[in-house]
């Protein structure tokens, strides 16, 4: 399973513990095991958002942004901050 696929699994089973279980952990991993998910993913979730609040992914560890590609983002977030500017004035 791909990371995408983890965090919108997680986050439909943090919605439907808090609105629709009344917070019940049982009921929720009931409702999603029938749907074919594993039973201990499915307690792990929600244990995680009530030990840390939320249920934000870490980033993907790995090489960091180089010099050039940080730069290019400066400039497109500088380009979309200003929208009377063209392309040439940013570069």
């Amino acid at each position: 399973m791909k990371v995408f696929e983890r965090e919108v699994i997680a986050k439909r089973v943090v919605h439907f513990y808090l609105q629709y279980s009344d917070l019940n952990k049982i009921k929720t991993v009931k409702d999603f095991v029938q749907e074919g998910e594993k039973r201990d993913a499915m307690y792990r979730i929600p244990r995680g958002y009530e030990d840390h609040g939320s249920i934000d992914f870490l980033n993907k560890s790995g090489q960091t942004l180089s010099s050039a590609t940080a730069s290019k983002t400066k400039k497109v977030i500088k380009l979309c901050e200003n929208t009377n500017a063209s392309v040439r004035d940013v570069v």
